[in-house]
C-alpha cells in the first residue's frame, strides 16, 4: 500500500483524541504489526480487543493492516505533529523523539501525584496566610484580684440583667413621628418611665462590635475584651470562656451574691463551670419557634426573684430569644414582631411594679446583644446590627443625674465594668470597657473612675511587650496615673472625666488599630508558596500538553481571567460582582463559536437569572429586592411557587435520576407537602435522607441523588426555578463541540453563587435552610440527628454553595466521561488562581477601610468555595458518579 495514500485514508481524530493512550500502547503495536499479513481477519480482531481493549488503536489497525512498521510508526509520528526530516530525497523519522513522548506519557500517567503534591504546597501556603492575615488575640489567663475598697458602698441587692436577643435600638427608643409599623413605638412602658420618673430610669444606644453574632456579644457583655478575627486561646475545650469575667468575678467574691440563670442555654455552655442558684435553659437551635424560651423564662422569673429577694445579695439573668427568632423568620415587619415586643414591654412593666412594691434596692438593666437588618438577620456590621439598646431602671429614687437629655452612645463592652460597679464587684482583667460615668451618682464618680483605672493600668503593664502605645495615650495615662494614683483631686470633677473620656476614646481606638498588625513575614511566605504551586501547574499542564494546546486560545482565556481578577481589587466592583459576572459571562457567548441559537439561549437564560440576584446593604436605595423573593412570609393559600417550584424540580428528576431509584422522588415529594404545610413531612423527608446516606455508603454511585435531595430543601421553592435555569444552561454548553469549558465553568460556579441569592456578607446566610418551621411532631431520636450541629452545618453549606457543588455534579453528568478528569483538573487550577489573587488583593489592601466589610468576607466565601469544589470533585471522580 502506498504511503500517502495511506496517511489520506486515516481520519485525522483517531489519534489525537487518544494521544496519551497510544503512546503507550507503542509495545503492542509492536507485536501486533507483526501479524498484519495474516490473512485471518477474525484472528486478529480477537488479538486487538484482547490486547488493547482501546477502540480507537483497533481503527488504526483495521486502516493499515498491510502497511509495515516502520510506515506505521512514521504514519503515526506525522499525525502528532512530530518532526519529519528529509534524507537523500526519502521519508524518515526521528526515533528519539518517539522516545521522548514515551518517556512524557510516563510522566503523564503520574501527573495526578504531582498535582497532588502541588495541591498539598498549594494548602500549606494558604495556612501560612492565613495564620498571618487572620488576626488573633491571644487570651490571658488570669484574674483581677483584690478587694473594692471600704469606702464603696454596695448599691442594689438585687440586680437582673435582661437581655432580650437582637433587640435594635429603634425596637425601644420612642419615636415621635407619625410611621406606624410593627416594631416602632411598640413598647410604650420605656416611653412612660423616662418621662415620669427620668431620676430613675436611662435610654442609652449600644453599640456592638461585629461580628454581630450571640456568641461573640455574651463574650464582650462579659469579659469586656474587643474583638479580633479569631480568639485564639491555650486551650481549645468547647465554647467555654476561660477568661476573666463578670461570673467569675461574682463567685469569687468573699460575700454571697447569688447568680441565676433563665433562657438561651449558650450562657451554659459558655460559664459550665459557675454554679446557679436558679437554673432554667432551653435550647436555642429552633429559630422557627418565637415562644418556648420566652415562656419558659416567665413561667420561672417571678418565683426566682421572689426567692432571691429574701437574701441578702443575688443577680439574674434572663436571655430572651423571641424578638431574634422572629426576625429570623419573619422580618421586623411582620405582625408577629409587634406581638413579641408587646410581651417584652410586659416584661419591663411586670418587673418594675415588683420593684417599687419592695423595699430592698434592686436595679433592672434591659440590654441587646446586637440588632437586625430590615430582612431580619444579623452577623455583619450593618448600622442596624450594630446598634443595640441599653435600659436601665432602679427604685432608688433620684439615683440618676445624666448631665444631658440627649442621645447618648456608648460603646458595648463599657457595660462591663459599669455593671460591675452595681454588682459590687471588681472588674475583669482584660476588660478594655470604661465605666459610663454618665450614669453612676455624682458622689461616686471619682471612686468609680480610680478603680477603673487601676484595673487598665494592671493590664497594660502585664500586655506591655506586645501592646505598644502611641504618644498621647501615654501622656493621657501619665495624667490620669497622677490624679488616681497620686490622690490629685486638684482638678474639678468634670476635668477629669473629660480627660477619662478622652482617654478610653483613645485606648479603644488604639486597640483596634494595633489588634489589626497583621504577621507580614507569614502571609509573604503563604503567597510565595501559592504563587509557586500555581506556577508549576502551569509548567507541568504546558510541557505535557505542548502539541495540543491551541495558544490563541490561552491568550484568549487569560484575558478573561486577568478582567475577572480585577474585581478583586475595587470595592465597588466587589459590590456589584454578581452583574459584572453577568456581564462577562454574556461577552463570552456573544464572541464564541456558538452556533446562533445556542447563544441566544444562554444570553437569555443567564438573563433570566439576574431575577434572582439579591441586593447588598451598600446597593441600596438604588437596588430593592423582590418581595417575593426576600419576604419571609407569605399568604399560606398562595400556592403558586411551590408548586411551579415542584414541577421545575420534578423535570430535574426525571432528567437525571433513573425511574428505578425512587428515594429521591420521596424526598422531592415529602418537601413538597412540606411546602403545602401537610403535616409529618418532613419526617418523612429526614428519614429518606438517612436512608440514602446508608444506601450511598454501600453504592457510592447514588451520591448525587442524595445531594438533590438534600438541596429540593435547603433551597426552598424560590430559588429552585435558579437550578432549573443553571441545569439548562449547563447543557447547552456541554452540547457545544468546542471544549473550551474551564474558564466559563469557573465563572459560571461564581455566579450561581449570587444567582442563588447570596452575597458574601455573613448577615445574608440563609439559616433556614438548618432551622425549618417544624409543622408537626417527630420521633425523639430522629429529632436527635436532625438537630446536631454536624447536620446543620452541611445543610448550610449545601445551601450557601449549591452553585459550586452542581457545577462538579453537572459536569459529571453531561460531559463524556473521558474529559471528565482534565476538565475537573483545569477548573480547580483556575480556581487556585483565582484565589490566589484575591489573596493578594486583600493583602495589598489590608488598610483599606473596608477590608473587614467588603474585602475579607468575600476572601472567606471563596476559600469556604474552592475547599468544597475540591471535596465534591475528589467525591465525584472516586465514586465514579
Amino acid at each position: 500500500m502506498d504511503l500517502m495514500s495511506s496517511l489520506l485514508e486515516i481520519p485525522e481524530n483517531v489519534f489525537h483524541e487518544h494521544l496519551p493512550i497510544l503512546i503507550g500502547q507503542l509495545q503492542e503495536l509492536r507485536h501486533i504489526s507483526a501479524r498484519l499479513n495474516d490473512r485471518n481477519r477474525e484472528y486478529m480482531d480477537k488479538d486487538i480487543d484482547y490486547r488493547t481493549q482501546n477502540e480507537s488503536l483497533r481503527s488504526l489497525i483495521l486502516y493499515i493492516e498491510n502497511v509495515e512498521l516502520d510506515r506505521l510508526l512514521l504514519i503515526f509520528l506525522l499525525m502528532i505533529n512530530v518532526h519529519v526530516v528529509e534524507l537523500n530525497g526519502t521519508i524518515d523519522f526521528d526515533i528519539n523523539y518517539l522516545l521522548e513522548l514515551e518517556r512524557n506519557y510516563t510522566s503523564f500517567r503520574y501527573m495526578n501525584y504531582k498535582l497532588l503534591s502541588l495541591s498539598v504546597l498549594y494548602i500549606i501556603g494558604l495556612i501560612f496566610f492565613l495564620n498571618g492575615f487572620l488576626l488573633t488575640r491571644r487570651v490571658i489567663l488570669q484574674n483581677t484580684i483584690g478587694t473594692i475598697p471600704l469606702s464603696v458602698p454596695i448599691e442594689f441587692n438585687q440586680v437582673i440583667l435582661i437581655v432580650i436577643d437582637a433587640l435594635r435600638y429603634d425596637f425601644i427608643k420612642p419615636n415621635n413621628s407619625s410611621i406606624s409599623n410593627n416594631y416602632l413605638n411598640q413598647m410604650p412602658f420605656i416611653k412612660e418611665l423616662l418621662e415620669t420618673q427620668s431620676k430613675q430610669s436611662v435610654l442609652l444606644k449600644l453599640i456592638a462590635d461585629p461580628p454581630t453574632t450571640t456568641l461573640q456579644r455574651l463574650k464582650a457583655l462579659t469579659t469586656g475584651t474587643l474583638p479580633t478575627f479569631i480568639d485564639v486561646s491555650y486551650n481549645f475545650i468547647g465554647y467555654e470562656i476561660e477568661e476573666d469575667n463578670i461570673l467569675n468575678q461574682l463567685k469569687n467574691i468573699p460575700y454571697q451574691r447569688n447568680i441565676s440563670l433563665l433562657g438561651d442555654d449558650t450562657w451554659l455552655a459558655l460559664y459550665s463551670n459557675i454554679k446557679f442558684k436558679h437554673l432554667h435553659v432551653y435550647s436555642s437551635f429552633d429559630v422557627h419557634d418565637l415562644d418556648t424560651v420566652d415562656n419558659g423564662i416567665l413561667e420561672h422569673l417571678w418565683a426566682v426573684m421572689e426567692d432571691t429577694r429574701h437574701e441578702q445579695l443575688s443577680f439574674i439573668v434572663a436571655h430572651f430569644l423571641g424578638v431574634d427568632h422572629c426576625g429570623h423568620r419573619y422580618g421586623p415587619y411582620h405582625i408577629e414582631m409587634k406581638r413579641k415586643l408587646n410581651q417584652m414591654n410586659d416584661v419591663i412593666r411586670n418587673i418594675t411594679l415588683s420593684f417599687n412594691k419592695s423595699n430592698s434596692p434592686s436595679l433592672l438593666m434591659v440590654i441587646g446583644d446586637h440588632g437586625m437588618t430590615q430582612q431580619g438577620d444579623h452577623g455583619g456590621d450593618e448600622l442596624n446590627e450594630i446598634e443595640t439598646a441599653m435600659f436601665i431602671y432602679t427604685n432608688k429614687p433620684n439615683y440618676f443625674s445624666l448631665s444631658e437629655q440627649s442621645e447618648k452612645s456608648v460603646s458595648q463592652i463599657d457595660l462591663v465594668p459599669t455593671l460591675s460597679w452595681f454588682l459590687h464587684t471588681l472588674i475583669p482583667f482584660s476588660s478594655l470597657g470604661m465605666m459610663i460615668v454618665d450614669i453612676i451618682p455624682l458622689e461616686q464618680r471619682y471612686s468609680a473612675m480610680k478603680l477603673n483605672f487601676e484595673q487598665i493600668e494592671i493590664y497594660l503593664q502585664h500586655t506591655s511587650f506586645t501592646l505598644s502605645l502611641s504618644d498621647k495615650l501615654q501622656e493621657l495615662r501619665a495624667n490620669l496615673r497622677t490624679i488616681f494614683i497620686s490622690f490629685d483631686r486638684e482638678r474639678n470633677l468634670t476635668a477629669i472625666e473629660n480627660l477619662f473620656k478622652e482617654f478610653k476614646f483613645e485606648l479603644q481606638t488604639h486597640c483596634r488599630r494595633q489588634w489589626s498588625t497583621f504577621n507580614i513575614f507569614r502571609i509573604i511566605i503563604g503567597l510565595f508558596l501559592m504563587v509557586l504551586s500555581c506556577l508549576l501547574f502551569v509548567w507541568i499542564y504546558l510541557k505535557l500538553f505542548t502539541m495540543s494546546i491551541n495558544y490563541g486560545n490561552i491568550i484568549f482565556n487569560v484575558i478573561l481571567a486577568l478582567m475577572y481578577c480585577m474585581i478583586s481589587f475595587s470595592n465597588s466592583f466587589i459590590i456589584n460582582e454578581a452583574m459584572c459576572l453577568n456581564f462577562l459571562l454574556q461577552t463570552i457567548v456573544l464572541i464564541s463559536k456558538m452556533k446562533i441559537l445556542q447563544k441566544f439561549l444562554l444570553s437569555f437564560l443567564l438573563f433570566l437569572t439576574r431575577t434572582f440576584l439579591i441586593c447588598r446593604e451598600e446597593q441600596q436605595p438604588y437596588c430593592i429586592d423582590p418581595i417575593w423573593l426576600v419576604s419571609k412570609f407569605s399568604d399560606t393559600s398562595d400556592y403558586f411557587l411551590p408548586l411551579m417550584s415542584a414541577i421545575a424540580w420534578l423535570i430535574i428528576l426525571f432528567i437525571t435520576c433513573n425511574y428505578s431509584y425512587f428515594l429521591p422522588y420521596i424526598s422531592y415529594a415529602a418537601v413538597v407537602g412540606y411546602w403545602l404545610n401537610i403535616p409529618h413531612t418532613l419526617s418523612i423527608f429526614y428519614l429518606s435522607i438517612l436512608i440514602q446516606i446508608c444506601v450511598v455508603l454501600l453504592k457510592p454511585n447514588h451520591f448525587d441523588r442524595l445531594i438533590y435531595s438534600i438541596l429540593i430543601f435547603v433551597v426552598g421553592y424560590r430559588f429552585s426555578f435558579v437550578i432549573f435555569l443553571q441545569y439548562f444552561i449547563y447543557y447547552i454548553i456541554f452540547n457545544d463541540n468546542h471544549r473550551s469549558y474551564s474558564l466559563i465553568l469557573s465563572i459560571l460556579a461564581d455566579y450561581f453563587f449570587y444567582a442563588t441569592g447570596h452575597q458574601p456578607v455573613l448577615s445574608q446566610i440563609r439559616w433556614t435552610a438548618a432551622f425549618p418551621t417544624i409543622n408537626s411532631s417527630m420521633n425523639i431520636y430522629l429529632s436527635l440527628i436532625v438537630n446536631s450541629l454536624f447536620v446543620r452545618g452541611i445543610f448550610i453549606l449545601v445551601e450557601t454553595f449549591s452553585g459550586q457543588i452542581l457545577n462538579i455534579i453537572f459536569i459529571r453528568k453531561m460531559l463524556q466521561k473521558k474529559y471528565h478528569e482534565e476538565l475537573l483538573r483545569n477548573i480547580l487550577i483556575i480556581d487556585c488562581f483565582k484565589l490566589m489573587i484575591t489573596s493578594f488583593s486583600v493583602f495589598i489592601l489590608r488598610r483599606h477601610l473596608m477590608l473587614w466589610k467588603i474585602f475579607c468576607p468575600r476572601f472567606l466565601f471563596q476559600l469556604v468555595g474552592l475547599f468544597i469544589k475540591w471535596l465534591f470533585a475528589l467525591l465525584t471522580l472516586k465514586l465514579e458518579i
